[in-house]
């Protein structure tokens, strides 16, 4: 009997032990990536893909450099998301953007069909901020502008984000853009959220010469 007992007794340290090495060795979750800063387009049209090429011109690197983010994007129907997240391009680990980071971004958005032709009412919406902002209706900008659809590429099947700091890519996301044109300022506040004020509201042109 006390063997018995002894023997429990040990299996049961032992089950302890193992447990607590467990949780200590357990990655632990990512709180610290809710204060990250991101920007936020969605497609809210349910009859097309929307394409979208973002420029994000003059922002602020962590290390006091300047560059430009290009952004290349294809959103599926009704709930298709581009996000883009600042706070990691630009180098600030899981820092939010400084209060009062200020800069200028330019969209041009089409849309696209497999298998419909003719004019659609395109319904984006542009939003920023960390994750508690991001879905805030008090600062989301809506785009809504009619345009032609296009032929949906056969290779895109999915919703597919692509980022570059890179001048050379982002002029190649640009090229052939016939479409709505809209140019906004972000301005990162202190809690987190983010103010966009319109410069140039839902425009039909040609791809504007020259990108700063």
């Amino acid at each position: 009997m006390n063997r018995n007992t002894g023997i429990l007794i040990i299996a049961v340290i032992v089950i302890v032990i193992i447990g607590a090495l467990a949780a200590f060795m357990m990655p632990s979750a990512e709180t610290a990536t809710a204060s990250q800063t991101l920007m936020v387009i969605n497609n809210n049209a349910p009859d097309h893909w929307a394409k979208s090429v973002v420029v994000m011109e003059n922002v602020t690197k962590k290390d006091g450099s300047i560059t430009n983010v290009y952004v290349e994007s294809w959103k599926e129907p009704s709930t298709g998301q581009s996000v883009v997240n600042l706070t990691k391009e630009l180098g600030y680990d899981n820092e939010a953007l400084p209060a009062g980071t200020t800069f200028r971004m330019k969209m041009w958005s089409e849309p696209y069909s497999a298998n419909s032709t003719g004019e659609v009412n395109m319904n984006l919406s542009l939003n920023g901020g960390d994750e508690n902002h991001i879905d805030n209706e008090t600062t989301k900008f809506d785009i809504i502008a009619s345009h032609v659809l296009y032929q949906l590429p056969a290779d895109i099947t999915q919703g597919k984000t692509e980022i570059t700091l890179d001048a050379a890519k982002g002029a190649a996301f640009l090229e052939g853009m016939n479409t709505i044109y809209v140019e906004v300022i972000v301005t990162v506040n202190a809690d987190g959220s983010v103010t966009i004020t319109p410069v140039t509201q839902p425009v039909l042109c040609e791809l504007i010469a020259g990108i700063s």
